[in-house]
């Protein structure tokens, strides 16, 4: 095997490495808030306290076409992991952590 077609096949190995995760994670996160950018204090407290309490969370800028002719609506979407929603929500109404 010549150095080219080792250089194609690596190169299809990253792909297929790289298509596996990111369909692997379709389904994966489950969107708990969402707010404003402008109004997103709270939304990154939540992600703070639940990161720090274990939880598997994101968060995630989302931008959008024009509203009402104002451009650039942006908003922040907090997700868990699915795994860890049921925890996340228990946690967020302040009834604690009873899986530890």
């Amino acid at each position: 095997m010549n150095s080219i077609s080792r250089g194609i096949r690596g190169a299809a190995r990253g792909l297929i490495r790289l298509l596996r995760r990111a369909v692997g994670d379709i389904g994966a996160w489950q969107e708990i808030n969402l707010s404003a950018t402008h109004r997103s204090d709270a939304t990154v407290a939540q992600y703070q306290y639940l990161r720090a309490r274990g939880i598997r969370c994101q968060l995630r800028s989302l931008w959008g076409p024009s509203v009402r002719g104002v451009s650039n609506v942006g908003m922040l979407s907090l997700r868990v992991h699915r795994d860890d929603v049921g925890r996340a929500y228990r946690l967020l109404a302040g009834k604690g952590d009873d899986s530890n």
